[in-house]
């Protein structure tokens, strides 16, 4: 987990350093299983007269928030190597077998076809455009992890140990991704 901080513009004000800081602490005492109620006591010993005024349990729960937002945009942008990374690899591949193709190479011409679907596949390119009235799988994806993110809570907030709320969180996570993928796998771009 990275630490939490503004954008950077220009001479950052102690008040924004001061609540990127207690942002961190906040979320991670949530993630360790704190309930709301200790996370602000937490927060009054370590932080005192620092703290926003007022400040109580909704405030906490918007920290919380706030770093599951962070932490969703965190991994949205860690994928754009890796997909950069991929692209290059794809390249590579589709150039080892085109001169092949355009020589008649029907194995070489099956394989560039594979390579350049894939690649439609990952940048989007094949997907169909947006009509009125329909939801995108992406922002579908959008909505689902907004509501991850209550139920995320909710499971914290009921359960006996962060272990067992993280396993549920887990499994729940994982038929998510699978349902995308079934989805994605179809063609259905729209639900």
């Amino acid at each position: 987990m990275g630490v939490f901080m503004p954008p950077r513009q220009g001479r950052t004000r102690p008040q924004t350093l001061h609540a990127a800081e207690r942002r961190q602490f906040v979320y991670a005492m949530r993630v360790h299983g704190a309930h709301y109620r200790t996370i602000l006591e937490a927060c009054k010993q370590r932080f005192g007269d620092r703290l926003p005024h007022p400040y109580n349990e909704r405030s906490v729960a918007k920290d919380v928030c706030w770093g599951l937002d962070h932490l969703n945009k965190q991994s949205i942008q860690d994928v754009a190597p890796l997909r950069e990374l991929h692209t290059a690899r794809l390249e590579r591949m589709h150039l080892a077998f085109y001169d092949l193709a355009l020589k008649g190479d029907n194995d070489a011409f099956s394989k560039c076809l594979k390579v350049l679907e894939r690649e439609a596949k990952m940048w989007g390119l094949d997907a169909q455009p947006v009509t009125s009235g329909s939801i995108t799988i992406e922002e579908h994806h959008r909505r689902c992890m907004l509501l991850l993110r209550v139920v995320q809570e909710l499971i914290y907030a009921r359960t006996a140990s962060a272990e067992e709320a993280h396993a549920w969180l887990l499994d729940l996570q994982q038929r998510l991704d699978a349902l995308a993928l079934l989805l994605g796998r179809t063609g259905a771009r729209h639900l």
